[in-house]
C-alpha cells in the first residue's frame, strides 16, 4: 500500500478488497503460532560499530540489515498467539529486536540496534472481530476481577464469622466448665458434711428446698388438727382456672 491506502486501512469504515488472498510478492505478513495472520510495519534504528566490515565486506549492508530484520519478525510472530502478539506488542517488538541483533552478530556486519518500533495491526477485513474479540477478553477480565473480589471479601466474612464462632464456643466452653466445677466442689463439701452427719444435712437441705419453694407459692394453705395445731402444710403455685358456667336454657322435652 501507498501512504494514502495505508492511512484508509486504519480507519474503522475502511472496506478492503473483496479477495481475501494474500500475495507474499505484494502484500507484508507474518503468521503466528496460531495460525493467524498479522501484518508488522517494523522500523529500526542501529549504529555502525565497524565501519570497514559494513562497508567492504558485503555488497549491500543495508539490504542484509533488512533482511535479518525481517528474519527475525518472522521467528518471532510465530512464537506468539494472535492475542498475545496484539496485547504484549511490547514483549512482541523485544523478541525481533532481540532475534534480529543474534542474526547481524552471527554474520559480523558490524551493526548495534539502538531502537526497534513497530506497527502491529490484523487484517483489516478482520478488524471488527479482533475488536469484538478484545472487548470480550477485556470484560472477561473484568468478570474475573469482580468474581476474585467477591470471593475474596466472602472468604473475609466466613473467617470473620468463624472467628466470632469460635471465641463464642471458647466463652460457652470457659463458662459450663466453671459451673461444672463450682457444682464438683459444692457436692464435694456436701459428702464432706454428709460423711461428718448425715442427718443434720438431710435436714438441712430439706429445710432449704422447702424454703425455696415456699418463697415462690403463690398460695398457702395450712390444715388444723382437731387440737388446733397445724399438722398439714399445702401450697398451690398456680391456682386452677374458673370453670365456665354453664348457660340455663329453657325448653321442653318430649
Amino acid at each position: 500500500m501507498n501512504e494514502s491506502e495505508k492511512a484508509a486501512a486504519l480507519t474503522r469504515d475502511y472496506q478492503p478488497p473483496g479477495t481475501m488472498d494474500l500475495d507474499p510478492t505484494r502484500d507484508g505478513y507474518t503468521i503466528t503460532s496460531d495460525t493467524n495472520v498479522l501484518h508488522i510495519n517494523a522500523t529500526m534504528k542501529y549504529r555502525v560499530q565497524a565501519p570497514e566490515a559494513f562497508a567492504f565486506d558485503f555488497s549491500d549492508s543495508n539490504l542484509l540489515v533488512q533482511n535479518a530484520l525481517n528474519s527475525a519478525l518472522f521467528h518471532a510472530s510465530k512464537e506468539f498467539k494472535v492475542d498475545d502478539a496484539l496485547d504484549r506488542k511490547n514483549a512482541l517488538i523485544q523478541s525481533i529486536q532481540s532475534k534480529a541483533q543474534v542474526i547481524l552478530d552471527r554474520i559480523g556486519v558490524g551493526v548495534t540496534i539502538e531502537q526497534m518500533t513497530a506497527d502491529i495491526q490484523p487484517p483489516a477485513i478482520l478488524r471488527d472481530k479482533f475488536a469484538e474479540s478484545l472487548t470480550a477478553s477485556q470484560e472477561r477480565s473484568q468478570k474475573i476481577e469482580e468474581a476474585r473480589g467477591y470471593a475474596a471479601s466472602q472468604v473475609a466474612q466466613a473467617r470473620g464469622s468463624a472467628e466470632a464462632i469460635v471465641n463464642a464456643a471458647e466463652a460457652e466452653r470457659i463458662a459450663i466448665v466453671s459451673s461444672v466445677q463450682a457444682e464438683a466442689d459444692r457436692f464435694q463439701d456436701l459428702l464432706d458434711d454428709y460423711r461428718a452427719a448425715p442427718e443434720i444435712l438431710t435436714s438441712r437441705l430439706l429445710f432449704e428446698t422447702v424454703g425455696e419453694i415456699y418463697a415462690q407459692a403463690r398460695e398457702k394453705f395450712l390444715f388444723v388438727n382437731e387440737t388446733g395445731l397445724g399438722d398439714e402444710l399445702r401450697i398451690q403455685f398456680n391456682r386452677e382456672p374458673n370453670r365456665p358456667q354453664m348457660e340455663e336454657t329453657e325448653g321442653t322435652v318430649n
